[in-house]
């Protein structure tokens, strides 16, 4: 038995169908029309709704929520065992949470993406290829595909290593060496200074609330230790 009511159609397979009588569940058939589905508040409204549409020219689905008389979130739930929770939360200032419904609670310096309900332990794994690298890239509005800072372990060598000013600036290798400046460090520490520029090439070691200060420097092939006041 099959019940049309235009372009909404019923069929016995349970089936509902918009815009064409063939459906596997819920089919919505933009062909002639536009592919939408719209859902509704209780009262009716078309102005507070749930849109979710697809255009085939560009390759676009959206998921949307409207309201006409203040702000909107988005979230999506998962249920274990019967018990359903949030599982992600979109704010109306484009704000996720990924087990955190109000990621606008947190730091607004870093609150674009929060993780976690501030229980139990929370993280990120990235994980790679074993001749892959984990990345985390920081840009700006000037460095366009150019990554100006970065956090990069490459599982290859086994080497952490962080960027500055898009060049790298310490690297930690397999055996725990440390180098600064120097992405193949020779010894526990290896500090590198390619312009030789005054105590730049030397390491300096300052007591706190102090002007205290010891250096030790490596000029013209000549170590130098010293200390001010």
């Amino acid at each position: 038995l099959n019940q049309h009511l235009g372009d909404l159609a019923y069929q016995s397979s349970e089936a509902v169908s918009m815009g064409t009588v063939s459906a596997d569940s819920l089919d919505v058939d933009g062909q002639t029309k536009s592919g939408s589905l719209n859902v509704y508040d209780s009262n009716g409204n078309a102005n507070n709704s749930l849109d979710v549409t697809y255009n085939g020219s560009s390759g676009v689905a959206n998921i949307q929520a409207d309201s006409s008389g203040g702000n909107t979130k988005l979230t999506f739930g998962t249920s274990n065992a019967g018990s359903v929770a949030t599982a992600v939360t979109i704010d109306s200032s484009q704000r996720v949470g990924i087990n955190q419904p109000t990621p606008g609670n947190f730091n607004a310096a870093a609150d674009d993406l929060v993780i976690g309900d501030s229980s139990e332990s929370r993280g990120i794994t990235v994980s790679s290829g074993d001749a892959g690298t984990g990345n985390l890239f920081f840009g700006d509005a000037t460095s366009g595909a150019i990554a100006r800072g970065a956090v990069s372990y490459d599982h290859s060598s086994n080497a952490l290593s962080f960027t500055t000013s898009a060049a790298t600036a310490v690297t930690i290798d397999s055996s725990g060496r440390l180098g600064v400046n120097e992405s193949s460090p020779g010894s526990l520490i290896h500090v590198k200074d390619d312009g030789d520029s005054g105590n730049d090439g030397g390491i300096q070691i300052e007591r706190s609330n102090s002007s205290d200060k010891a250096f030790l420097n490596m000029r013209g092939g000549r170590v130098g230790l010293g200390s001010a006041s």
